[in-house]
C-alpha cells in the first residue's frame, strides 16, 4: 500500500470517528474531493486484493511448515515435550508418550518428572515438585537458568532412578533445554534422550579394556599391531621393555625386529612368515630368539592374528601378542634333561620295572627292566591299557576304581605286594610303589615302580623250608635227648638188672645141669628161669623204649611174621573191627629181631582197634616193598635213614583220627590219650624202629581214620635157617683148660661166672673193676687164656681196660659183656682189638659156645 492510500486512510478514519462521536451526519464534501477519494478508494482495493493473496500464500506456507516441524517432531527417535514455566507439560511427541506409557489426557498439565517417574519427584509430600533430592537435579537446575537467561543447555547427561508400574529402574539420561516465547509468554522444550545402554555398553567397554589392560600388566605380554604391506608396526612399551629397549632406542618396524632374531633362525622364520602368507590362516604363532640389549638371547613367542585381508585374500594387518618365554624354555630344557636323566637312570636299574601311565590307563613310558618282568617290548607296551596288560583280570576293575579314587582324593598310595602278569599268562609276584604327578592343567599321571620279588619269594619259601627243617631237627633233637635220658635210665636200670638176673639165671642153670632130669626140683627151677626170662624181656623192652633194645637179629620174612601172628592179631582187637590183609608179592628178607617186630605189629594193630571204639570198623594190615628217596624219608617221625629200597608194613584204620597236636606227641614217652594208657606202646615202637634203621609215616585225619607205615632197610641176603633151640638139661658142656679172668663190679656176677667157668674146666681170677684187672694181667698174663670183660664199671670201664690190655699184649682175648646189643656197643665205642661178645644176661651154653668160638675148641 502506497504513503498516499495510508494517509488517506487515516484521515477517513479520523472523520468516521468525530461523526461518530456526535451523532450527527457526516459533512457533505466537495465535488472534487469526493472524486480524488473514489479514485483513492478504487486504487485500495486492488491493493487490499494483492495483500489478500500475498497473505493467504504466506498462511499456506507458514501451515506447510508448521506440519513438517510437527511431523520432525512427533517422530523425532528423542523424547521432546514442551513445558510451562512450573515445568507442566504442554505438548509431548509420540517418543516421551512410548517411554512414559502415558496419553495425551494424562499428559497435559502433568509433571515432566511425575510422568517420567523419576522417583525424587515421586518423593514429593507437598506436591509441589520439590521432592528432598530435587534441588540438586541438573535438569531442574538447567530449567531455572535457561528461564532466567534465554540461553539454550545440551547435552546434560544425569542418572536417576525411575519407578515405573512398581519396578524400579536405573536409567542414564540425556537432555537438552531451550526457551520459547510466545504471546509474551515464556515456555521451556525439553529434549531427552535414554543412553542406558549406550552408557552400559561404553562401561562395559571400558571395563573390558581395563581389564585388558591389567590382563596385559599381569602376563607381561607386549602387544603389537603390524602392517604387512609398509612393514610398520605399533608395539606397546612391553613389547620394548623384553629386549632391554626403550621407544626411542628401536624403530618399531618388523625389518628391525627381524634384525635382533637369531641368525640361525631367520631363514627359517622368513619361509614360515611366506608360508602363513599363502595358507589363508587366520592364526599366527612363532617362538625364536632374540638379541637383547644387554647381548643376551631371549626367547620371544609371537602370536597373532589376521584383521584385514588384501582382496586377493592375503593378510593386511596383524595385531597379536609377545610374550618373553625363556623362562619356560630354560625350564623346558632343564626338564628334557632331567628326564634324560631319569630315562637313563631307569633303564640302569635291572630289576626295578619303571613305568607311567594316565588316570585312564594308558602307558607313556616303559623302561627295559619292564619288557624284562614282564615280557612286553616298549613298543608292545607304549599306548595300551596297562589294566588289560598286566593286572589279572579278576582285579582288573577293582585295582583300576582303586588308583581312581586315590587320584581323586589325593592320597598317598602306599606300597602295595600284588600279584600281577607276565605276557605269558604267568603269575609274577611285585612290590609296587606308586606316585602321582598333578600338573595344573594336566591329566594326572600315575609314576610307578615294580620290583620282581620272584627270587625274593623262593628265597623266603627256601628259608621257610629250611626253619621248618630246622625247627623239625630242633623237635627230633627235643625227642632224641627226652629218648637219650630215658635211654639212659634204662640203661642204668637194664644194668643192675641184668647183673641180677644174669645171678638168677646163671644159678638156676646151674643147678638144673648138676641135678638128675628125674628130680622133683627141676620144676620148681623151670618156673623160676621162665620168671627170670619174663624180667629179662621186660629190661628188653625198657631198652627199646630208647632205641637200645637187646635185638637178636635175623634174616626175616616180614609177610611169613605176619601170617604166623594173624591168628594171635585178629585175638587182640575188637569183636566189631574187621581185619584184613594184604601182603605183598615177594618181599626181601630184612635183618630184624623176630620178638621185636612182633612187639610192633601187636602195638599198633592194638591201637588201631581202640582208635575205631565201638563202632564197626576196619583196620587193615598190608605190606610191601618201596624206592625211597631223601625227600619221602624226610617226612620220618625218626632221623631220615640213607635213600634206598626198604620194606614196609602199614596199619590202617577207619577209626577216630588225631589232631595235629595229638600226631605230634604221639610217639612221646608217657603220653597217652587213653584213661588206662601208660604212654609207653608207641615209645616202644619208635624205640625198635631206630634200632632196626627203619623209618616212621603218620598220617592221620580227624574223624576219617589214622594211616602208620613203618620202614625196614632190605637186606641184600636170603634168610639163613633159623638156629636150633638148645635141647633139655643134663648135657655135660665140654670141657676146657686154661685160666679166665673175670672182671665185673657186680659180686654176683663174679661169683656166678667163676662157677660157670669152672663147670667148664676154667682156672678163675676175678677182679672188680678195669685197674684191678690190668694189674693181675701184667703180673699173670702168660697163665691167663681169655678176659670175661664187662663194660660198664667204675673206675675204669670196658673200653679203657680194653685199651689198656692190649697195650700189655696186643694178642689178648677179650670177651666184652653188656646189656647192650654187640650192634649198639659197636657203634657207640671203639673196641679194636676185641675177640667176641657176650650179651647180659647169659647163659652157660653161650658162655660155652662164645669161648669155644674164641679159642678156637670144636663143641659136641
Amino acid at each position: 500500500m502506497s504513503e498516499k492510500g495510508s494517509a488517506w486512510e487515516g484521515l477517513w478514519a479520523e472523520a468516521m470517528a468525530r461523526v461518530a462521536a456526535s451523532g450527527e451526519p457526516a459533512p457533505d464534501m466537495p465535488q472534487e474531493n469526493l472524486q480524488a477519494l473514489l479514485q483513492e478508494l478504487s486504487v485500495s482495493r486492488v491493493a487490499l486484493g494483492m495483500l489478500r493473496d500475498e497473505l493467504a500464500g504466506t498462511r499456506g506456507q507458514l501451515e506447510k511448515s508448521r506440519d513438517e516441524l510437527r511431523a520432525i517432531y512427533e517422530n523425532a527417535p528423542v523424547m521432546m515435550c514442551l513445558l510451562d514455566r512450573t515445568r507442566n507439560i504442554i505438548y509431548a511427541n509420540h517418543a516421551f508418550k512410548a517411554f512414559t506409557g502415558v496419553d495425551d489426557d494424562q499428559l497435559v498439565m502433568s509433571r515432566a518428572c511425575g510422568v517420567l517417574g523419576c522417583i525424587n519427584a515421586l518423593d514429593d509430600p507437598r506436591g509441589c515438585g520439590h521432592g528432598r533430592n530435587c534441588a540438586d537435579c541438573n535438569v531442574r537446575r538447567a530449567m531455572e537458568e535457561v528461564l532466567a537467561t534465554g540461553e539454550s543447555r545440551r547435552g546434560i547427561e544425569y542418572k536417576t532412578t525411575l519407578v515405573r508400574n512398581g519396578e524400579s529402574d536405573e536409567v542414564v539420561m540425556l537432555a537438552s533445554i531451550a526457551r520459547l516465547s510466545t504471546g509474551g509468554a515464556h515456555n521451556l522444550l525439553l529434549c531427552l534422550e535414554d543412553i542406558t545402554e549406550r552408557t552400559r555398553a561404553e562401561e562395559f567397554a571400558r571395563c573390558q579394556e581395563e581389564r585388558l589392560r591389567l590382563a596385559m600388566e599381569a602376563t607381561s605380554d607386549g602387544f603389537w599391531e603390524w602392517d604387512v604391506t609398509s612393514g610398520n608396526a605399533v608395539f606397546s612399551p612391553r613389547m620394548y621393555e623384553m629386549l632391554g629397549h626403550t621407544p626411542d632406542s628401536l624403530n618399531a618396524d618388523a625389518a628391525t625386529w627381524a634384525q635382533l632374531m637369531h641368525p640361525d633362525e631367520r631363514s627359517d622364520a622368513r619361509e614360515k612368515v611366506r608360508s602363513f602368507s599363502r595358507s589363508g590362516e587366520e592364526y599366527y604363532h612363532s617362538e625364536n630368539r632374540f638379541l637383547s640389549k644387554s647381548g643376551g638371547w631371549r626367547w620371544i613367542m609371537c602370536r597373532g592374528r589376521v584383521v584385514e585381508r588384501t582382496p586377493q585374500g592375503g593378510p593386511l594387518r596383524l595385531v597379536g601378542t609377545s610374550t618373553d618365554i625363556t623362562e619356560r624354555k630354560l625350564a623346558e630344557e632343564a626338564l628334557r634333561e632331567s628326564e634324560e636323566r631319569f630315562k637313563g637312570l631307569a633303564d640302569s636299574i635291572g630289576n626295578v620295572a619303571v613305568h607311567s601311565f594316565s588316570a585312564e590307563g594308558i602307558i607313556r613310558y616303559w623302561n627295559q627292566a619292564s619288557e624284562k618282568v614282564y615280557g612286553y617290548t616298549a613298543e608292545e607296551a607304549l599306548g595300551k591299557d596297562i589294566y588289560a596288560l598286566i593286572i589279572p583280570e579278576d582285579v582288573r576293575d577293582e585295582a583300576r576304581s582303586a588308583l581312581r579314587e586315590w587320584a581323586k582324593l589325593g592320597l598317598p598310595i602306599p606300597p602295595l605286594e600284588l600279584l600281577l602278569q607276565r605276557k605269558d599268562g604267568s603269575p609274577v609276584p611285585i612290590m609296587s610303589s606308586y606316585a602321582i604327578l598333578r600338573r595344573p592343567g594336566c591329566e594326572s599321571e600315575f609314576f610307578c615302580m615294580d620290583m620282581d620279588l620272584t627270587e625274593q619269594k623262593e628265597a623266603q619259601a627256601a628259608l621257610r623250608e629250611s626253619e621248618a627243617r630246622r625247627l623239625e631237627s630242633e623237635r627230633r633233637l627235643l625227642h632224641a635227648q627226652k629218648l637219650e635220658s630215658l635211654g639212659v635210665l634204662a640203661g642204668g636200670i637194664a644194668h643192675d638188672f641184668n647183673n641180677l638176673l644174669m645171678a638168677v639165671l646163671g644159678n638156676v642153670e646151674l643147678s638144673m645141669e648138676m641135678l638128675s632130669p628125674l628130680s622133683p626140683a627141676l620144676d620148681g627151677l623151670r618156673e623160676a628161669m621162665n620168671a627170670a626170662r619174663r624180667a629179662v624181656d621186660l629190661t628188653r623192652q625198657m631198652l627199646a623204649y630208647s632205641g637200645r633194645g637187646q635185638f637178636m637179629l635175623v634174616h626175616l620174612d616180614l609177610n611169613e611174621l605176619v601170617r604166623e601172628n594173624a591168628h594171635m592179631l585178629r585175638a587182640a582187637i575188637s569183636k566189631n573191627v574187621t581185619m584184613n590183609l594184604q601182603a605183598g608179592d615177594a618181599l626181601p628178607p630184612i635183618l630184624a629181631d623176630p620178638g621185636q617186630l612182633q612187639q610192633v605189629v601187636m602195638n599198633l594193630i592194638t591201637n588201631a582197634s581202640e582208635a575205631v571204639g565201638e563202632k564197626p570198623g576196619i583196620v587193615r594190615l598190608a605190606t610191601g616193598t618201596m624206592e625211597c628217596d631223601a625227600a619221602y624219608l624226610a617226612k620220618s617221625r625218626l632221623a631220615p635213614p640213607e635213600p634206598g629200597r626198604y620194606v614196609w608194613l602199614e596199619v590202617a584204620d577207619t577209626g577216630c583220627g588225631m589232631e595235629r597236636e595229638t600226631v605230634e606227641r604221639l610217639f612221646d614217652p608217657f603220653f597217652t590219650t587213653k584213661f588206662t594208657g601208660r604212654g609207653l606202646g608207641m615209645s616202644a615202637v619208635q624205640g625198635i624202629i631206630k634200632g632196626h634203621r627203619g623209618a616212621i609215616m603218620v598220617d592221620s585225619t580227624p574223624e576219617r581214620g589214622s594211616t602208620i607205615r613203618v620202614l625196614f632197610p632190605a637186606a641184600h641176603v636170603e634168610p639163613a635157617p633159623k638156629p636150633q633151640k638148645a635141647s633139655g638139661t643134663g648135657r655135660e658142656p665140654a670141657v676146657f683148660s686154661g685160666t679166665v679172668l673175670v672182671v665185673d663190679d657186680e659180686e654176683l656176677v663174679l661169683k656166678l661166672g667163676g662157677s660157670m667157668l669152672g663147670r667148664l674146666g676154667f682156672s678163675v681170677l676175678s677182679a672188680t673193676n678195669g685197674g684191678e684187672a690190668v694189674d693181675i694181667y701184667r703180673e699173670k698174663g702168660r697163665d691167663i687164656t681169655a678176659v670175661l670183660l664187662d663194660l660198664t664199671m667204675p673206675v675204669m670201664d670196658g673200653v679203657a681196660t680194653l685199651r689198656a690190655l692190649r697195650e700189655v699184649n696186643p694178642e689178648v682175648r677179650v670177651i666184652l659183656c653188656s646189656g647192650f646189643t654187640k650192634n649198639e656197643v659197636t657203634s657207640r665205642f671203639p673196641l679194636e682189638g676185641l675177640s667176641g661178645f657176650l650179651q647180659k644176661p647169659y647163659h652157660l651154653k653161650a658162655l660155652q659156645a662164645e669161648l669155644g668160638r674164641v679159642l678156637g675148641v670144636a663143641q659136641v
